[in-house]
């Protein structure tokens, strides 16, 4: 459990009047602060873990599943806010960069397989053939059959 979890706990306890509880949770809690300030010398930084994620996004499942900025401050056991200005300190720039980025590594890895137009949007997040052509002709300056010529000619 992480330290914001097991502090909601325990203000949970302290209103119900459960001392004992609350005591066993505040040792937890002291704990897990000892630990940190012990092992901060071995801290990743947030750019090391977002560029992690980034390179998960390979074969057999190129199908994105990131989580919505609120479910990866969540990951990160960030708030929002805090967790967007950290975005903006990386290369992505924003979440939603992150996310264009992303998508961009899976449209180019499944066109080089082969995979259709259809199966290629349902994989990076659109729901119709429309979104991902729009996608594509915005980031890419191209029509998909462009793309796919381009980046089948250059392997």
């Amino acid at each position: 459990m992480n330290l914001r979890g097991l502090c909601d706990e325990l203000y949970g306890l302290v209103e119900g009047k459960d001392f004992y509880e609350a005591k066993l949770k505040l040792r937890l809690i002291s704990n897990a602060i000892d630990q940190a300030e012990r092992s901060n010398r071995n801290v990743v930084t947030f750019d090391e873990v977002i560029e992690y994620k980034y390179s998960l996004i390979a074969p057999p499942n190129w199908c994105l599943n990131i989580a919505s900025q609120e479910g990866m401050a969540d990951e990160f056991n960030m708030t929002k806010s805090t967790f967007m200005r950290r975005m903006s300190a990386t290369r992505f720039e924003s979440y939603r960069g992150f996310v264009v980025e992303c998508r961009k590594k899976c449209i180019e890895a499944l066109f080089l397989l082969g995979e259709p137009l259809k199966e290629v949007g349902f994989c990076v997040g659109f729901k119709d053939e429309a979104s991902i052509c729009r996608f594509i002709r915005t980031h890419y300056g191209a029509t998909p059959c462009e793309l796919r010529a381009e980046i089948t000619k250059s392997q």
